[in-house]
């Protein structure tokens, strides 16, 4: 009796399968090679929770960043909140930078910004504007203008820097202030409308070798895929040069997209030098990106 085409599928498939079984049960488990070990075990104090100014061994000899970061960053703090003193969350501008950032403040007014942003929080936006200003820091790339709050706080606190901005551009108020932005600073603000999961691999693969993100902040879309896409773009971006990136609103409670950062870490794609929160509601993290051609 000859048998129909559906039948012989059927019965090919339940081979395979039953053969792949097999297979996994004969197959001893591969062993974990150095490529795949936990940075954390091979590199031990490489990556602390955090930054000490005292205690030079939990530091990475060779990263400037970590140096950077302990000069700023008080020894034991978890807390946002023990960044700065009260005192010092003024950002120390002078009177010209001030009047610009009262002029921008009153340009956000115009609108009813309803999202969340940097600026509401004044431990973190002192904490940007510390970044901005590492030696080594000349270019900012940034997923989520938003307001444009991070932006401004990235151009005026060093006068050196540029900064490229990847924003969807939804928001009624996020073209007018990007575009307030750019007279105010002009040629250092560049501004990529569109989803960034497209338009960052885009910009990628047109700046090869042209463009290096010195300082990148994750701060676009707040899930898997967009997070962990920004993410990977921007460490592509960072090249095989002393970098910072700071990954938005974790650790916090319910911020599940924090996975993506964990993963990095795992991955060793990100060295964390310093995370915090406020207790429940809002964190962020703070770490170097190992360029793939570091990467064993």
């Amino acid at each position: 009796m000859r048998l129909s085409r559906a039948v012989l599928a059927r019965f090919w498939l339940g081979f395979l399968s039953l053969l792949s079984g097999l297979l996994l049960l004969v197959t001893p488990r591969r062993q974990q090679g150095a490529g795949d070990q936990d940075i954390s075990r091979l590199t031990p104090n490489v990556i602390p929770r955090t930054v000490s100014k005292t205690n030079s061994s939990n530091l990475l000899n060779t990263s400037v960043e970590s140096a950077f970061l302990a000069s700023f960053i008080p020894a034991g703090a978890t807390r946002c909140q023990d960044l700065f003193p009260d005192s010092q969350l003024n950002v120390p501008f002078d009177a010209a930078t001030k009047r610009l950032q009262a002029e921008f403040l009153k340009q956000v007014d115009n609108f009813v910004v309803t999202d969340g942003h940097s600026g509401l929080f004044p431990h973190q936006y002192r904490t940007l504007y510390e970044l901005a200003r590492a030696p080594f820091v000349s270019h900012v790339c940034e997923t989520g203008f938003n307001a444009g709050h991070s932006a401004f706080m990235w151009l005026a606190a060093n006068p050196k820097v540029t900064v490229t901005s990847f924003e969807f551009g939804f928001h009624p108020w996020s073209r007018p202030l990007a575009s307030w932005l750019q007279k105010a600073f002009p040629g250092r603000l560049t501004m990529i409308w569109g989803n960034s999961v497209h338009t960052l691999h885009q910009y990628r693969w047109r700046e090869q070798g042209r463009a290096h993100c010195d300082l990148a902040f994750v701060d676009g879309g707040h899930n898997h895929r967009a997070a962990g896409s920004d993410l990977d773009q921007f460490r592509m971006l960072a090249g095989n040069r002393s970098n910072l990136v700071m990954f938005d609103d974790y650790p916090e409670e319910g911020a599940v997209f924090g996975e993506v950062w964990e993963a990095a870490r795992e991955r060793g794609h990100v060295i964390e030098l310093f995370r915090c929160n406020d207790g429940k509601h809002r964190g962020f993290s703070v770490g170097t990106f190992r360029s793939p051609t570091n990467l064993k």
